[in-house]
């Protein structure tokens, strides 16, 4: 798909609003989440009605690439996910034997910890580019595609974890969720919110960047009833929506949000970004130095910062497992590490401080260690 999905869109698919306006930032390319740079600049754009930002940069027609879901990060993220979702279950029902269903499971994991949590669920997970080649058995999978599926069974909880911002026809994959759910039962979506302003506005192929106003007009389209909304127990980036079906029904909840001030920290946000290789610059001056962490966060370094990655020597993990694809050398922390060069901080924002209480005790001098202001 070489044409920008939305660019032409003249209305807000969520609320049909023509007010949206335009999300730039000040650099010469875009990043997918998977690290993929793209020649052009990131560019989305914001319905000034319901909040909606909407994705407007190329999808270059290329299989994700992440890591392969078995690092002791991802396998920690998944059970945190997993036991979040549990203890969403059991607020909604009081029924042990779920039968459940994972939309884009990629690796499986977060579904096989459920199983681990609780045996008696029977659980059927869907993803067409599976991550690991190794796939599990005590769960029923499905390698096809989501949207031209018909499904045997319906489920009493059909869930997807960081999915939806990726399709591009939100309302036809809310539908395919509905079909796949019994009359009783519940869809959970979780998405990054966008109550707080973070680096899941900087990846090109998150299509949507979904409001509370804008997912609820989505589900009043669909006679689909908003039952809950909240910030996720195990991710403070990450909003849950959960859905029932309620035919011929409107909800009136009140979400009006305060989009002028939303478009003000969307673009503030982005501007600081903008900012961050100068200001990175004027500390390290001339001098090079090690990034610590190789995740997504120190691609978005590699993709968003050019001048300040040109000056890393090489990058820094605990552990070899999950790394993702750089074109600088990897190194793990150890004994041989010298540890008077400066060195940035590249991991997510939540870890920053413990990771530098971490380099702290390993021997970097505190002065030496940098991390960005956003």
């Amino acid at each position: 798909m070489n044409q920008a999905l939305h660019s032409n869109y003249l209305r807000c698919p969520s609320c049909n609003s023509i007010d949206l306006l335009d999300l730039k930032i000040d650099l010469s390319c875009s990043m997918r989440s998977d690290g993929l740079i793209q020649e052009e600049q990131l560019s989305k754009k914001h319905c000034n009605n319901c909040g909606l930002g909407i994705g407007c940069n190329s999808l270059v027609d290329r299989p994700y690439h992440r890591s392969n879901g078995q690092s002791i990060f991802d396998f920690a993220r998944h059970k945190n996910v997993a036991k979040g979702l549990n203890s969403i279950f059991f607020d909604l029902t009081d029924n042990k034997h779920l039968e459940i269903f994972e939309v884009g499971a990629a690796s499986f994991n977060t579904s096989v910890e459920l199983k681990k949590i609780n045996s008696r669920y029977m659980i059927t997970a869907i993803e067409p580019h599976p991550e690991s080649e190794v796939l599990p058995k005590d769960i029923e999978i499905l390698i096809t595609d989501f949207s031209k599926t018909n499904f045997y069974k319906h489920f009493d909880i059909c869930f997807s974890n960081q999915v939806i911002e990726h399709i591009g026809n939100t309302k036809k994959f809310l539908e395919q969720c509905k079909r796949t759910i019994k009359d009783s039962g519940f869809i959970i979506i979780c998405c990054p919110t966008s109550e707080v302003i973070s680096h899941e506005l900087l990846f090109s192929d998150h299509l949507y960047h979904f409001t509370k106003e804008s997912i609820l007009n989505f589900c009043n389209d669909l006679d689909l009833k908003l039952h809950l909304e909240f910030i996720a127990p195990w991710d403070v980036y990450t909003h849950v929506f959960v859905l029932r079906k309620e035919k011929n029904t409107k909800s009136y909840l009140n979400f009006k949000i305060n989009s002028n001030l939303l478009f003000s920290e969307r673009l503030s946000y982005f501007h600081q970004w903008s900012m961050q290789d100068e200001l990175i610059k004027k500390i390290i001056d001339s001098s090079d130095f090690i990034l610590y962490g190789a995740g997504e966060y120190s691609q978005l370094i590699r993709a968003y910062l050019p001048n300040t990655y040109s000056k890393v020597l090489y990058l820094l993990v605990d552990s070899l497992d999950g790394v993702r694809s750089f074109d600088k050398p990897v190194k793990i922390l150890n004994e041989e590490v010298n540890r008077n060069h400066k060195i940035l901080i590249g991991t997510h924002p939540n870890s920053k401080d413990k990771v530098r209480e971490k380099l702290i005790n390993f021997g970097f001098l505190k002065e030496n260690i940098l991390s960005l202001t956003v």
